[in-house]
């Protein structure tokens, strides 16, 4: 469900003073989904329980460019953003001046299931192989539970986050009626954005460990847990500056300009990156079917129902595929 909601309250001390307080709260829900519009049988599902996967025909094991539209639904996508703001602001004027101060503070929370290849794919070299049901690689997100080792750590595929972050701003103005034609603007903002937390520390990166004039080299082992990053924002102080002069003084004429200095904040770009990072990432199983259909055990393939042999391929994995731990298609 999506949705707003905000107050807001203000207060007049005096004819030259106000004060303005505001609460706001804004709810974004993301369900990403591309399940089939009619009932189909359990048993064609490559995951027990959780609906249709997807079918892909391409030209390589890759699989990033389908020879035909691919069929059927492999992930299931889930979002929630919530975002309380809370602000309060000064508005004062004496004299030639109107002076305004403020602060702004919003607490960021995202909750996500970013589960990859949820209810699997199968792969098929191109439409003769369809046809006779000769799938080449089924890829299906990490069973829960699943261990193993990569890059020196201990895996624990987890798709579920829930990023926590908190936004802080603080400005002052003054905007100087120097003369009756002519208004100069100075203010000074400064904000900040505090480094990514997530609930259940479920949070790594690949940091750099030295610079050379040839190139930059990366720890090859990422660090778990907090602080993720180096907070940069810390020193973001934004200078502003502005005029509004009216050249004939007749009020019909209006030059205005302004120049400052604005910062983007590190809201959201991060979680794409910790998605593909071990131990907690959003992995997947890619089963390359050595033997194919010359297995007898893969002869239910070949029936009526091809993609009904979901289980069987995950169950048989050790036996007839090659397992490899990847985070995205090439």
């Amino acid at each position: 469900m999506n949705g707003q909601t905000g107050v807001e309250e203000k207060h007049i001390f005096s004819p030259g003073l106000l004060n303005v307080f505001r609460f706001g709260f804004n709810r974004a829900f993301t369900l990403t989904d591309t399940a089939p519009t009619i009932d189909l049988d359990p048993a064609l599902q490559f995951v027990p329980g959780v609906g249709f996967g997807e079918v892909r025909v391409a030209a390589s094991l890759a699989g990033s460019r389908p020879a035909v539209t691919p069929v059927g639904g492999g992930d299931l996508l889930f979002l929630a953003a919530n975002v309380f703001q809370y602000s309060d602001q000064i508005f004062y004027t004496r004299g030639k001046h109107s002076f305004q101060w403020g602060v702004q503070v919003h607490r960021i929370q995202r909750n996500e299931d970013g589960t990859d290849r949820k209810r699997g794919t199968m792969l098929f070299l191109n439409l003769d192989d369809l046809l006779a049901a000769n799938a080449s690689r089924f890829s299906g997100a990490a069973p829960p539970g699943t261990r193993g080792q990569i890059v020196g750590v201990e895996l624990d595929p987890n798709p579920v986050k829930g990023y926590r972050q908190t936004y802080f701003a603080v400005y002052g103005q003054d905007e100087m009626r120097l003369w009756p034609n002519f208004t100069l603007n100075l203010g000074l903002r400064y904000e900040f954005i505090t480094v990514p937390t997530e609930v259940n520390g479920r949070i790594s990166n690949f940091v750099l460990e030295r610079i050379t004039p040839e190139a930059r080299f990366m720890r090859t082992t990422p660090v778990l847990g907090q602080p993720w990053f180096e907070n940069n924002s810390v020193r973001g102080f934004a200078p502003r500056l502005g005029i509004a002069w009216d050249p004939f003084s007749t009020g019909k004429t209006s030059i205005r300009a302004g120049i400052g200095v604005f910062y983007e904040q590190l809201e959201s770009e991060y979680r794409f990156f910790n998605q593909v990072n071990p131990p907690s990432f959003c992995g997947r199983i890619s089963c390359v079917l050595i033997f194919r259909a010359r297995s007898p055990a893969l002869s239910i393939l070949h029936g009526l129902h091809p993609m009904s042999a979901a289980s069987t391929l995950r169950s048989m994995s050790r036996l007839f595929c090659t397992t490899t731990w990847v985070s995205s298609e090439n």
